[in-house]
């Protein structure tokens, strides 16, 4: 049996690479407006999004005007995606920072 290691490197789930991805599954449901996918997302990744009450609301506050018959255009695009620092051992933390746009048309 293999000894355990602190190295990110044979834990590949733990990349910065692998994070970044998850982390753009994320952004990619939210832009889709879509709050059922994003709580089935939050519950299979169980990323800890800070702000993800209030995305939540949002998303649902979206879904509800988009129901009207009247509902404007809306789309929503993120503008920026950056990391705190990139995470070289499993004692290592990163905060990821996001910003979109939701526009109605």
């Amino acid at each position: 049996m293999a000894e355990p290691t602190d190295s990110l490197r044979d834990n590949p789930v733990y990349t910065p690479r692998a994070q970044s991805r998850k982390e753009q599954k994320g952004m990619d449901i939210i832009e889709k407006m879509d709050p059922r996918a994003f709580t089935e997302y939050l519950n299979k990744y169980g990323n800890t999004i800070c702000g993800r009450h209030p995305i939540g609301v949002l998303l649902q506050a979206i879904a509800r005007l988009q129901s009207q018959s009247n509902a404007p255009r809306m789309s929503m695009k993120f503008l920026k995606y950056a990391q705190s620092s990139q995470c070289m051992n499993l004692q290592d933390s990163s905060v990821s920072y996001a910003s979109a746009s939701l526009v109605f048309e």
